[in-house]
């Protein structure tokens, strides 16, 4: 494949393509996953570009776009998921420090 079809795949001018051969410039990460995936290359685009430096990057270097999205979504749930049980967590402790606060005879309560 030239450097030119390259180019058109992936959005790119032929020369950037021919600088990142050259390894004049670096593609960004985004571009790096467009070139790995239509090479098919398995991650091995992403690696050459020292972006393949975690487990999760390997495994997601060899997922499809379709199935990168999916994971995306997952871990933004999750990540949600996790923030709503900290706020009930925080919220539950700031209850029970006024209950204490409460219960707590004077003395005690400014040596806490």
């Amino acid at each position: 494949m030239s450097q030119q079809a390259l180019a058109v795949i992936v959005g790119v001018h032929g020369a950037a393509v021919s600088q990142w051969e050259r390894n004049i410039y670096t593609p960004r990460r985004d571009m790096a996953q467009r070139l790995d995936d239509e090479l098919g290359a398995d991650g091995e685009v992403l690696r050459a570009f020292g972006y393949a430096d975690s487990a999760v990057t390997l495994l997601v270097g060899g997922l499809t776009s379709e199935q990168r999205a999916a994971m995306s979504e997952l871990v933004v749930q999750s990540v949600t998921r996790l923030a709503a049980r900290v706020t009930a967590q925080g919220v539950e402790l700031a209850r029970l420090s006024a209950l204490l606060d409460q219960r707590l005879p004077a003395s005690q309560a400014t040596t806490k």
